[in-house]
């Protein structure tokens, strides 16, 4: 059994903000009986605000339940690749307008169960770029930040690749968004930042990942943001007790300890500089930097 919501706590430094989570998946089921306790812990630990961030239509109803109950939590729509074949763009369309969907994602590219011989595989990835397509446009046509995931094997970049090219024709003209769970070090990329995207890291800045750490002293720091992508990622300083530990947005705490040691920064003067990020990027959070509001747990 995964160990969820347990009670944690932190000691509150002197001077500083608060956290916001801008990629997690609090919608999932294993989730559903112990929202409030997540939701404490999150409070507990200065992370006021979440972005749930969809993946499919299934549990789409959940997380809009979740943002229209708790004031510090907003959502996403959009189709995960793995879910490609089951796009629906009626489902994109009939939760845009709604006022707590901030953002187009999680949609990408994911070629990471793909096997070398790729020309087998051909009509699985051109379903993927054409819904990777549908999305772009639809966020240019709504002009709402994306959420982009961007998953290979090991050290190829085969996706990383094919999506600076079809990106291209909507640098510009997207409002901009996320490269989520950055795990990887690849140059092009940081060119990206000049259109508004930002670089999601999470807890694998805590995991053995050179070409990581590389590419966060590399990046704008005003181009970084913080996330969880709890369930998953799990900080590595959380699962030294428990190797099977659940990731939750409470452990942001532990993202932002280990990226301020990796830049060698101040870790309150860091996390003031993420959280003007998050807002330039989700103005929407505002309200809740404004009011100090949690979620009513």
């Amino acid at each position: 059994m995964l160990k969820l919501g347990l009670k944690i706590s932190y000691k509150k430094e002197k001077g500083t903000f608060m956290l916001i989570d801008t990629h997690c998946h609090l919608d999932k089921p294993r989730y559903k009986y112990i929202i409030q306790n997540i939701l404490q812990n999150a409070q507990n630990n200065r992370v006021n605000g979440i972005l749930i961030a969809s993946t499919q239509n299934r549990t789409l109803d959940e997380a809009k339940l979740l943002s229209e109950n708790h004031r510090g939590i907003f959502y996403s729509v959009g189709y995960h690749p793995k879910y490609a074949e089951i796009f629906d763009k009626s489902v994109l369309e009939e939760h845009i307008t709604h006022e707590r969907c901030i953002a187009v994602g999680e949609f990408g590219l994911d070629y990471s169960s793909l096997s070398r011989k790729y020309e087998k595989k051909q009509p699985v990835l051109q379903k993927q770029q054409d819904v990777l397509v549908e999305h772009l446009e639809f966020a240019v046509q709504h002009q709402k930040p994306v959420l982009i995931h961007l998953r290979d094997k090991r050290s190829r970049k085969y996706a990383h690749d094919d999506f600076l090219e079809i990106v291209k024709p909507y640098l510009g003209r997207l409002v901009g968004g996320v490269i989520h769970a950055m795990n990887f070090d690849k140059e092009e990329f940081i060119a990206l930042s000049e259109y508004n995207f930002y670089f999601g890291i999470g807890g694998q800045i805590s995991y053995d990942i050179k070409a990581l750490k590389d590419f966060v002293k590399k990046a704008p720091l005003s181009h970084l943001v913080l996330e969880t992508d709890a369930p998953w990622l799990t900080p590595t300083s959380r699962k030294e007790e428990n190797e099977k530990t659940s990731n939750e947005p409470a452990f942001l705490v532990d993202v932002l300890k280990e990226l301020a040691k990796t830049l060698k920064m101040d870790s309150s003067a860091l996390e003031e500089i993420l959280l003007q990020n998050t807002l330039k990027l989700f103005p929407a959070f505002s309200e809740i930097v404004d009011n100090q509001e949690g979620y009513g747990v």
